[in-house]
């Protein structure tokens, strides 16, 4: 079970690979933000993430377990949501997925050893780890139902040094 457990925290480590923005403390809305943008998108995206790893290092207990695993859900179908709103926006040329792997590429290789933390923590409260490790096995399928929007507007994260 701890090795599902382990996995389920090197998934998490995966997520932001493709998300290419600086994050936000608050992810706004398209109203209160306006007309959408791959840039606005991508910082939308990217505190949805954070967004994810916050909950995760704030499990502590039963209570916030339980809290958790709804916010884990929410995230999760905020991400469905993004993706969906930046389908409809042209892609950026590979010039500007350039610019914004490089630009963001420290902030989103932070996020990795986070979430891993936070899962690592929990795994000393096995019952806490499971309840989580589900919803975030909920969170990864929808990820992969979004991911391949995410990579085409944002890049894989990799960037190339020439």
């Amino acid at each position: 079970m701890k090795l599902k457990l382990l996995c389920c925290a090197i998934a998490v480590m995966a997520l932001p690979m493709w998300a290419t923005a600086e994050p936000e403390t608050e992810a706004k809305t398209p109203a209160a933000k306006g007309a959408d943008t791959v840039d606005a998108l991508a910082n939308e995206t990217m505190a949805k993430l954070n967004q994810l790893i916050v909950i995760l290092e704030s499990v502590k207990d039963e209570a916030s377990a339980d809290k958790a695993v709804k916010d884990i859900d929410q995230v999760g179908n905020d991400m469905l949501a993004i993706s969906k709103r930046l389908s409809k926006l042209d892609k950026p040329s590979d010039q500007k997925k350039a610019e914004l792997e490089k630009k963001f590429a420290a902030k989103v290789q932070e996020f990795g050893p986070r979430a891993g933390a936070a899962m690592m923590n929990m795994l000393e409260r096995e019952e806490l780890a499971i309840k989580v490790g589900k919803a975030m096995e909920g969170v990864g399928e929808k990820m992969e139902q979004a991911g391949k929007v995410f990579e085409d507007y944002f890049g894989n994260g990799e960037t190339q040094e020439g």
